[in-house]
């Protein structure tokens, strides 16, 4: 999978980051069906799919954000690298998704969000907007929202990107780090990351 020779790379360059492959829960369904019992939506069959075929997706560290300092000190500086995040189905995961639909439902809001990643300044501690996600239903192709490219790569084509569009583009083409595309100083190392990463 093109996510871990990508952390196979990283780790050898010490990057602060250890487990960029994150398995979901062995009880997925059991946590799916949960989510959709407790909140009346459907969880995107592709998500679902990505969840028991990936897990998810964790390129950044929200805990103590070291991977800030990690490109600080090898002087790759953006406003934020927005590195690929995308929420493994956990126990956790299922309540604080609960909760957001909840909490939209209860301010008269109609939910129209799966909230699976922070946006690219909570990602590196400056502040927050609002979260990455993909769209409520069952459509296969559900938008990718509140997501924009910092500089837009060769691969992407005008209007709305799906998950698995987003992701191809931001593993093959950013090497997990959208923020830091096309800066000079990022792009040596962005070619070492990719040197052996197969296409999905």
């Amino acid at each position: 999978m093109a996510a871990r020779t990508i952390a196979r790379e990283l780790a050898a360059l010490r990057y602060p980051v250890r487990e960029v492959v994150v398995p979901s829960a062995s009880d997925l369904d059991v946590l799916v069906r949960g989510v959709e019992d407790r909140t009346r939506i459907v969880v995107p069959s592709v998500l679902v799919t990505f969840w028991r075929s990936v897990g998810g997706l964790m390129f950044v560290d929200l805990d103590n954000y070291a991977h800030v300092d990690f490109w600080n000190r090898i002087g790759v500086s953006r406003e934020y690298c927005d590195g690929v995040m995308v929420a493994a189905c956990t126990r956790e995961w299922m309540n604080v998704c609960v909760d957001d639909i909840v909490d939209a439902e209860e301010s008269d809001a109609s939910p129209t969000l799966i909230s699976l990643s922070p946006d690219g300044y909570h990602k590196d501690n400056i502040s927050g907007g609002v979260p990455y996600g993909i769209g409520i239903g069952e459509a296969w192709l559900a938008p990718w929202q509140n997501f924009a490219w910092c500089e837009r790569p060769v691969s992407v084509l005008p209007g709305a990107i799906d998950l698995v569009g987003y992701l191809r583009t931001a593993i093959l083409e950013c090497a997990g780090f959208p923020g830091l595309y096309g800066d000079p100083a990022f792009e040596p190392i962005r070619r070492h990351l990719l040197r052996n990463v197969r296409a999905f």
